[in-house]
């Protein structure tokens, strides 16, 4: 096997074993032109951090981090790893078992709350606010999770939750960083 060699063998190397609806090849090649963006984002925005002014270097360090953390997370569902299989809820003809990458969800829990962090930095509001704006986060990520685990029509209550969590951390964050700024 050369360097110069192409191709992606990450489902035959890591099999989806015992799931119906699972990643395909196409999903796969997505996935890692995904984590090839992450990677090089990343690596830009580090640079730049070196040439940042003291003041602004704070959000170089936070967009740097969810960056990585996305280029981690990407490469393991590109390579068909940190899933689990999840019995479907509905009656559809999908198959009994689906594929959750529950790296997504590791993702989200760190890149959402950096952007909030970002946010509130940026707009001025207090450390209270931002604070709260995190924890509603990582309630409305949590939520999405347990909804996407559960195997019964349950799983629309821990949506609705994870939305309603969603609903009000928009509106504090078009409200209240709005006011803030002005």
């Amino acid at each position: 096997m050369t360097i110069l060699m192409r191709g992606n063998d990450a489902l035959s190397t890591n099999p989806s074993v015992g799931v119906d609806a699972a990643l395909s090849q196409h999903g796969s090649d997505w996935l890692w032109a995904v984590t090839a963006i992450y990677i090089a984002a990343f690596i830009v925005l580090l640079f730049l951090s070196f040439a940042a002014h003291e003041s602004q270097r704070v959000f170089h360090y936070i967009f740097t981090i969810s960056l990585l953390v996305g280029a981690v997370t990407y490469f393991a569902e590109a390579s068909n790893l940190g899933w689990t299989a999840v019995q479907q809820a509905d009656d559809l003809d999908n198959g009994i078992t689906r594929q959750i990458f529950f790296a997504k969800y590791i993702n989200w829990s760190i890149s959402f709350p950096a952007m909030i962090l970002a946010l509130g930095l940026l707009s001025g509001i207090s450390w209270t606010t931002i604070f709260c704006n995190i924890f509603i986060t990582w309630l409305w990520v949590l939520t999405y999770i347990a909804a996407a685990y559960t195997a019964t029509d349950y799983k629309w209550g821990f949506f609705a939750f994870g939305t309603f969590s969603w609903v009000i951390l928009v509106m504090s964050t078009l409200n209240e960083s709005r006011e803030s700024s002005l």
